[in-house]
């Protein structure tokens, strides 16, 4: 994962969940419910957090998409937190 260049964006396939992930422990996740979202920002500290975000970075599920800085950013410009 040394290759990886931070930040990485993902999305999963039904389109309500969006992450930024800026490290190999640390990631930012936007959820859509309704017309709002709510915002997580995790900082990986068991393993099953760090096996997600290796997962996200590597495409690793069906799932799992490729997203944009653009994708991610207008979540936040477009609706209210809730």
């Amino acid at each position: 994962m040394s290759d990886v260049k931070f930040p990485v964006f993902r999305k999963y396939s039904n389109e309500r969940s969006f992450f930024k992930i800026e490290s190999d422990r640390k990631f930012t996740e936007r959820q859509l419910i309704g017309d709002k979202y709510t915002e997580f920002k995790i900082e990986a500290t068991q393993y099953p957090e760090m096996l997600m975000i290796m997962e996200l970075i590597s495409l690793g599920q069906s799932h799992i998409l490729a997203s944009s800085a653009i994708e991610f950013e207008s979540i936040a410009n477009s609706r209210k937190s809730i």
